[in-house]
């Protein structure tokens, strides 16, 4: 008989100090969102093992950020608070600034983004194998359906402001469409770009003005600017210490961490975490600090053969990643959500979420994106770039062909396209996506 507590096991591999504390947190959320002890001795014993640098305390504590604020999400349900759900992709800066406008005018306020985070814990991180399954919720896309059985079987309260962006999925407007029946007393603000390219940062700049507008008929807020200032130093220092370990990773060509974790860090450029951010910035400086130390040590590590650029590495299935990192393939640079805003560019904070939004490589029309990242790959000195992530999609996967061809003639390096499911909800074949890559391999060595 396993007279182990998985619970508390679980906790303690990710080695949080308050271990015994936030259990009960735990048992919770497992029980709400489906998950056993005998998923969590599995993920202990063999999946966080298999397809993590579990020997790094800083990968521990990048882990322990992602399922610290799922577990959170328990706490949402007995804290008195103004509760702020943000979408991705978009510009988590002017969340964050929204979360503390509302703290400076006296008032309890969290921001979160508990789609994406509860795709990456359960899938990623835990390794949950059984799809999702719900009624109000767009079929192609993972995180869109996770958005409607988050409130559909009340996983998670419901927000008193949605804030979401349809820069990118077709989807995700349909999604808040279907929410808003289900959430009356919910602010919704749902913003997205129009097709033409010419006015999209005014047409952007206005739906984000109304949005505030709105959210000041019901709380009293100001808009401080130095305090939009601060918070965007803030993840411009986030963002700096991403910087610093890709370069770090490029240069060394070493696998010290994986691509799956290189995913986990990306990721948090996109959401937004109840976490501060000079906290998450300096775990990244510890974990960077980390895997130079181990370098100097000359620690046994595998070789990174090849670098490639990468759309977005699929975080919610690891499997993916191991396999690349197996052939010795870095996805190293990821291309979706790149920016190179770091400025205040606007005239005010609501003009510069603008600006920061069409600042992402997805805000930009297919051949400036194309540029944008063929840029990326010469700068880098990488060896191609990666797709196929998104095919469901009929945005994305209908351009995503395009975006081989015009990088390939301008770069003259590979692009490898492998078609998947990001969110890991269809059917993954390993032995297949072995076999394509290991073909690849072949004909670069050839």
């Amino acid at each position: 008989m396993d007279a182990k507590d998985h619970y508390l096991e679980f906790l303690k591999l990710l080695q949080f100090p308050d271990a015994r504390e936030v259990k009960p947190y735990l048992v919770r959320a497992c029980g709400r969102f489906g998950v056993t002890e005998q998923d969590l001795r599995r993920c202990c014993e063999k999946y966080l093992p298999q397809y993590f640098h579990m020997e790094l305390s800083g990968v521990k504590a990048l882990l322990r950020l992602y399922v610290r604020e799922w577990i959170g999400y328990e706490r949402l349900w007995e804290e008195p608070c103004v509760k702020i759900y943000y979408n991705v992709p978009g510009t988590n800066t002017g969340m964050y600034w929204l979360r503390e406008s509302l703290r400076e005018a006296g008032l309890h306020a969290e921001v979160c983004t508990p789609d994406l985070v509860a795709m990456v814990v359960l899938y990623g991180i835990i390794g949950l194998e059984e799809k999702l399954a719900a009624s109000n919720g767009c079929r192609h896309c993972g995180v869109n359906l996770m958005r409607g059985l988050l409130i559909e079987k009340q996983m998670v309260p419901c927000p008193d402001i949605r804030w979401s962006y349809g820069l990118l999925c077709n989807e995700a407007p349909k999604q808040d469409a279907m929410l808003e029946d289900e959430e009356p007393k919910t602010i919704h603000i749902l913003v997205h770009k129009p097709a033409k390219s010419g006015c999209q940062e005014e047409h952007l700049r206005r739906q984000i003005e109304h949005g505030f507008a709105r959210i000041r008929e019901r709380y009293q807020i100001g808009e401080n600017e130095a305090l939009y200032k601060k918070l965007k130093m803030k993840r411009f220092m986030l963002a700096m210490r991403r910087e610093q370990i890709l370069r770090f990773l490029n240069r060394t060509a070493e696998f010290v961490i994986g691509n799956e974790e290189v995913g986990l860090i990306e990721t948090l450029l996109l959401a937004s975490f109840r976490t501060d951010l000079d906290e998450i910035a300096e775990l990244l400086a510890e974990l960077l600090k980390e895997m130079q130390d181990r370098v100097s040590e000359k620690k046994a590590r595998r070789p990174m053969k090849y670098r490639y650029a990468v759309y977005y590495t699929p975080v919610c299935n690891p499997k993916y990643a191991k396999i690349m990192e197996d052939y010795g393939i870095g996805l190293l640079n990821h291309t979706a959500f790149a920016s190179t805003a770091v400025a205040i560019q606007g005239k005010n904070p609501l003009e510069d979420m603008a600006i920061e939004c069409m600042g992402m490589l997805i805000g930009k029309d297919l051949v400036e994106e194309a540029g944008k990242i063929c840029g990326i790959i010469e700068k880098n000195h990488l060896d191609g770039l990666v797709l196929g992530m998104f095919p469901f999609d009929r945005w994305m996967g209908a351009l995503q062909n395009l975006l081989q061809k015009i990088v390939e003639e301008r770069t003259g390096k590979h692009v490898m396209m492998y078609e998947t499911d990001f969110w890991n909800q269809e059917v993954f074949t390993g032995d297949r996506m072995e076999s394509v890559v290991e073909t690849l391999v072949l004909s670069r060595e050839a």
